[in-house]
C-alpha cells in the first residue's frame, strides 16, 4: 500500500480524534460547572436501567481520580470502557489499513462473552436495584 495513503489515513483519523476529545472536555466542563446532564434515554422511556447507566458519572469521577466512587455508579464500567476502546482500536487500525472504518475482530468469542456478561448485568442490577 502506498505511504502517503496511509499518512493521509492517519491525519484524518488523528483530525477525529482531537475533535472528539474536544467535545468530550467540552461536555465535561459544561456537566461539571452548569450541572446540566442528559437523562438516559432508555431509563426514561422504560424506567429501568441499562447496561450502561452511570457511565457519564464514572468517567467523571475518573477524571476527578474518585475511582471507587466512579465504580459505585457502574459496577462493569471498567468492562464497558475496555471494550469500548478496543473496538474503536480495532476499527481504526482497520480505517488505517483498508480505508474502511468497522470491527474486523478474530475473536468473536469475546464479543459473545461481553454481550453474555451485559445481558446477565442489565438483568441482576434491574432485579436488586443497583
Amino acid at each position: 500500500m502506498e505511504n502517503g495513503v496511509i499518512k493521509k489515513r492517519i491525519f484524518k483519523l488523528s483530525l477525529f480524534f482531537l475533535i472528539g476529545i474536544i467535545a468530550f472536555i467540552a461536555a465535561y466542563l459544561i456537566i461539571v460547572y452548569t450541572g446540566f446532564s442528559i437523562k438516559c434515554p432508555f431509563h426514561v422511556l422504560i424506567g429501568l436501567n441499562c447496561p450502561g447507566c452511570g457511565n457519564t458519572r464514572a468517567v467523571i469521577n475518573i477524571i476527578q481520580f474518585k475511582f471507587l466512587k466512579a465504580l459505585s455508579y457502574n459496577y462493569l464500567f471498567p468492562l464497558e470502557a475496555f471494550y469500548m476502546l478496543r473496538l474503536l482500536f480495532i476499527s481504526s487500525k482497520s480505517y488505517i489499513l483498508n480505508g474502511k472504518f468497522r470491527f474486523d475482530d478474530s475473536k468473536p468469542a469475546l464479543d459473545i462473552i461481553v454481550i453474555v456478561v451485559l445481558g446477565l448485568w442489565f438483568i441482576i442490577r434491574n432485579i436488586l436495584g443497583i
